[in-house]
């Protein structure tokens, strides 16, 4: 649902999960990243207000209260707030700091999920203050840090950070590295609606409604059907 651009079925079945999860972490530690379902939804479709209402995780579930200042850094940047943003930074590090090593985030270390969450949130933080390439460069070290994240499914990193590549990129009019980093996530997502649109705007910039342009809105079109969502740049 969250790849379809579902958000209204994506959020009910998140919360029925995290609803069963959550009474349930103390007992059984290794489903604590469930517990992070519908905050991924909310950032997932750029619901800022709302990541920004939910409730802080007990301290004990210690990936979740990582995740939840990481969330809240994303909001604030995407919102312009930067110094709450770098406030939650700070907190994210320091509860990030208490994830034990050994810790497992479904099938990978937790390390190495959370170190994709690192480069998102500098690069939030980095176009916040106007830093087009600082922006670009974080990233590049997400989609980096994404590809070293062993296979699972679905990924136990929420989103495919080549969108928001893709998407800082089209924002910078360097359309053609944009299309290729869209290009590179349908070659592992196929049909990616959201990587469709972001070559259709790449295409269009640089040559207008041609038919090769068309051909790739169609497919867009033919993704996002189902969706109840409207995509804007912005939100990448």
């Amino acid at each position: 649902a969250m790849m379809g651009g579902q958000y209204k079925e994506a959020l009910k079945a998140a919360r029925d999960l995290t609803a069963n999860v959550m009474p349930m972490i103390a007992d059984m530690p290794m489903i604590e990243p469930f517990g992070a379902k519908t905050l991924f939804v909310q950032l997932r479709f750029a619901k800022w207000n709302e990541v920004l209402a939910l409730p802080q995780p007990p301290a004990s579930a210690t990936i979740l209260t990582a995740l939840y200042h990481f969330g809240r850094g994303v909001a604030h940047a995407a919102t312009g707030a930067v110094d709450q943003a770098e406030q939650d930074r700070q907190a994210y590090a320091s509860a990030r700091r208490t994830v034990p090593a050994d810790t497992l985030f479904n099938l990978n270390p937790a390390a190495n999920v959370l170190a994709v969450a690192d480069a998102v949130l500098d690069a939030r933080m980095a176009a916040a203050r106007g830093d087009v390439d600082g922006a670009i460069a974080a990233w590049s070290r997400a989609v980096a840090a994404e590809d070293r994240i062993s296979y699972n499914e679905p990924p136990d990193w929420f989103y495919p950070t080549r969108e928001s590549l893709g998407g800082a990129l089209l924002r910078a009019r360097r359309f053609e590295a944009a299309d290729l980093a869209f290009r590179e996530d349908l070659e592992r997502n196929p049909n990616n609606g959201r990587s469709l649109w972001g070559r259709w705007q790449a295409l269009r910039a640089q040559d207008g409604d041609v038919p090769a342009t068309l051909v790739i809105r169609r497919r867009w079109q033919d993704a996002w059907t189902d969706a109840d969502t409207v995509l804007r740049l912005e939100d990448f």
